[in-house]
C-alpha cells in the first residue's frame, strides 16, 4: 500500500491530477502550427496540430509549446500563449477528472488511512467522501476554437461546447465537486474556460460563480446514473490499448504514485521537463519547479505569495 507524506494536501493532490491528466489523456492538444485569428463567426480560432501527450512530437510543457509557434514562424504573446496551452490541455477534462476522484481516488484514500486532506488555500480540511459532483450550465461570454490538423483529418473543437437541454437556451455544461458538509467547491479543471492551470477550491458556492465566465443558468448535484456511465465510457475497453493509464483505476493508481514519489512538474503549466533537461528551481524557496523563465515569470505574481513561508518551512 502507498504510504503518503503527512504534509500532502488537497492542493498537491490537485495538481498532480491535473500533471498526470495530460500525459494520459485521449483528447488531443498539441504543437501551434497558426497563432490566433479571429474567425467567420467571430470566435477566437487557433490551428494546432493534433497530437496527444503520449505521442511523439508532443509539447511536454509550455515552454515546448510556445516554441512551436516561433519554429513555424508565428507571433504569439506569452500570455496568450498559455491561456491557449491551458484550454487546449485541460477542455473535457472536467466530467473525467471528478468522476475518477469521487469514485476512485476517495476510496483508495481512504484505504490508505487518509479521511481528510488540509486545502492550504481555505485552511480547512475537507472530508474527501462528502466531495459531491454538481453539474453546473451557463452560458460563455466568449467562445474559443482550436482546429485540429492531422494527415487524417482537420476538425474543430470549441472549448465551450454548447449543449441544449430542455427549458434552457444553448449553453455549456461543466462539472465540478462541492463538500456536501462545508459546502466548499473544488473544482481543478476550471482554468480550461479561464485559461489556467490551476486548481480553484472556493469557501461557498456564490465565490465560485464570480468565477464562472458566463451567465449562470443552473447548477444541481449530478446524477449517479449520469456518472456511472461516465466511468464506462472512461473504462472502455480501446482506452487500455491505447493509453493504458487513462483509464480510471490505472490513472488513480498512477497519480496517487505520483504523489508518493514527489514527482516534478512545472508548478505553472503541470508539463514535464524537456527530453535531455531538468526543470528549474526557484532560487528563493528552492522548492517551486518550472520548465522555464516564462513559466517562472508567468507565475510570479502567485508564487511571490507563498515563497517566502517555503524558504522558512515549517
Amino acid at each position: 500500500m502507498i504510504q503518503f507524506d503527512s504534509n500532502m494536501t488537497l492542493e498537491i493532490l490537485l495538481d498532480n491530477v491535473m500533471a498526470e491528466y495530460m500525459q494520459v489523456a485521449m483528447v488531443p492538444s498539441g504543437r501551434i502550427e497558426r497563432r490566433p485569428t479571429v474567425d467567420s463567426d467571430g470566435n477566437q480560432l487557433i490551428v494546432l496540430r493534433a497530437l496527444c501527450h503520449y505521442e511523439e512530437g508532443c509539447p511536454r510543457n509550455y515552454s515546448e509549446f510556445i516554441a512551436s509557434a516561433i519554429e513555424n514562424e508565428q507571433t504569439i504573446g506569452r500570455k496568450e500563449a498559455f491561456a491557449w496551452w491551458a484550454r487546449s490541455r485541460l477542455r473535457y477534462s472536467c466530467s473525467t477528472v471528478t468522476a475518477a476522484i469521487t469514485q476512485f481516488f476517495v476510496p483508495s484514500l481512504n484505504a490508505a488511512g487518509i479521511a481528510h486532506l488540509r486545502s492550504v488555500t481555505l485552511d480547512a480540511n475537507i472530508k474527501m467522501e462528502n466531495l459531491e459532483i454538481y453539474t453546473i450550465g451557463f452560458i460563455p461570454k466568449t467562445t474559443e476554437v482550436v482546429e485540429l490538423t492531422s494527415p487524417r483529418y482537420t476538425k474543430k473543437e470549441p472549448i465551450q461546447p454548447l449543449i441544449w437541454f430542455e427549458g434552457y437556451r444553448p449553453h455549456c455544461s461543466h462539472n465540478f465537486m462541492k463538500c456536501k458538509e462545508s459546502g466548499i467547491i473544488v473544482d481543478c479543471t476550471l482554468g480550461q474556460f479561464l485559461g489556467t492551470m490551476k486548481p480553484y477550491i472556493f469557501s461557498d458556492m456564490d465565490k465560485f460563480l464570480t468565477q464562472v465566465p458566463g451567465e449562470v443558468l443552473y447548477y444541481s448535484k449530478t446524477n449517479q446514473s449520469d456518472i456511472d456511465q461516465q466511468v464506462g465510457r472512461d473504462s472502455a475497453g480501446f482506452r487500455s490499448l491505447i493509453s493504458p493509464d487513462s483509464t480510471p483505476n490505472r490513472f488513480t493508481k498512477r497519480v496517487l504514485r505520483s504523489c508518493h514519489q514527489k514527482k516534478e512538474y512545472c508548478i505553472n503549466c503541470k508539463g514535464i521537463s524537456s527530453i535531455g533537461s531538468n526543470l528549474k528551481t526557484c532560487t528563493g524557496c528552492k522548492v517551486a519547479k518550472y520548465c522555464s523563465r516564462d513559466c517562472q515569470e508567468l507565475d510570479w505574481r502567485s508564487h511571490k505569495l507563498v515563497c517566502q513561508d517555503l524558504r522558512e518551512g515549517p
